[in-house]
């Protein structure tokens, strides 16, 4: 979603993953759910600083967290022209 144009997006993603040993059996906690959201602040066109947090969202279970903070900074140089 874009707050601010060309400057800020806001991101959200659930992801989540499971065992082989318990694939997708949500009573022993198999298939822990993520919810992260953040802001991508992009510095220039093709770079971005991106900040979020996340929270474990369908009980625990393998990897769940009860809460990260994250940061990325993604710099992706400009080539231009060449001769």
């Amino acid at each position: 979603l874009n707050l601010v144009l060309d400057r800020l997006d806001f991101v959200a993603e659930v992801y989540g993953n499971s065992p082989i040993g318990s694939f997708f059996d949500w009573q022993s906690g198999g298939l822990p759910l993520e919810v992260a959201v953040g802001l991508k602040v992009f510095v220039e066109r093709n770079s971005y600083l991106y900040l979020g947090v996340a929270s474990g969202a369908m009980g625990p279970g393998y990897s769940a967290s009860l809460a990260r903070v994250f940061a990325a900074w993604i710099f992706e140089p400009s080539i231009g022209d060449r001769r």
